[in-house]
């Protein structure tokens, strides 16, 4: 007899503020804005076992029905507050986007058979930086880098409780309008995670120890052909491989990432 009992709570509210102003022959477009999410997730399995044998040529169905036995569960929950600042600047040939972000989380487990709860906290601060040169009309190139910070809920098999995943990413490309309405756009990228959360083989647990690297060439055509005939395409190549973890998976490709993609 069993009776599991799953739960979970997602919550977001995001409040931003815009802005359009000029600083002489400087066009800015500002962003400011707050985050705040609640995350839950709840899991109890109860299970116990029926009094007495069961016999298949003599069978007797008097058996009494057991109650509910908590055996084993828990409850991860993620609370965070984000408050963030962009700035999108023109000048001349050259475009500019720069961001800051700070997160506050904390992270908590309760163990709902002994009611033993644990929890910690954390922050970060995290940016974002693009630049773009448009050498003709129709032509242009760029650079871009950001961060990204997103809590891990749960713990380890030692009921530790995981560290944030934390990101870098670089991508440099050319956009380049070959008629107005038909776009192309390559791109050179570089996608670095830490503290990524992968299950460990054949226990149920998971570990923290994850490093993952994800680089790439991407190619894409979208747009108006004619007025009659739209087309959106693209060809990646991604080499996506595990740097560091258990020694037996050094090196290997991401679970089911292809090597190469095209739509």
């Amino acid at each position: 007899y069993q009776e599991p009992d799953e739960h979970q709570e997602n919550a977001v509210s995001q409040t931003e503020l815009y802005g359009h102003f000029k600083t002489g022959e400087v066009d800015h477009q500002v962003l400011a804005g707050f985050e705040r999410i609640h995350s839950l997730f709840g899991y109890v399995g109860d299970f116990n076992f029926y009094d007495g044998g069961f016999n298949l040529v003599n069978p007797s169905y008097n058996g009494t029905v057991p109650g509910k036995a908590v055996s084993f569960g828990s409850q991860d929950t993620a609370d965070s507050y984000g408050i963030y600042l962009q700035d999108q600047v023109k000048w001349g040939n050259w475009r500019l986007l720069a961001g800051w972000r700070h997160d506050e989380v904390e992270t908590g487990r309760k163990d709902p058979l002994s009611g033993v709860s644990e929890g910690q906290d954390d922050d970060a601060d995290t940016g974002r930086v693009g630049l773009l040169y448009t050498i003709t009309p129709s032509t242009s190139v760029y650079y871009s880098f950001s961060q990204s910070f997103v809590p891990n809920l749960g713990v380890d098999r030692n009921g530790k409780l995981f560290d944030a995943d934390r990101g870098t990413q670089h991508e440099i490309g050319l956009k380049h309008s070959i008629w107005k309405g038909l776009d192309f756009t390559l791109s050179l990228f570089d996608i670095f995670r830490e503290n990524v959360v992968v299950p460990v083989p054949g226990t149920g647990f998971r570990v923290s120890n994850g490093d993952q690297r994800s680089r790439g060439i991407e190619t894409s055509l979208s747009g108006e052909v004619t007025d009659d005939f739209h087309i959106i395409t693209n060809l990646t190549f991604l080499d996506a491989t595990v740097e560091k973890a258990d020694p037996d998976r050094l090196g290997d490709r991401l679970y089911g990432v292809p090597r190469f993609s095209a739509n």
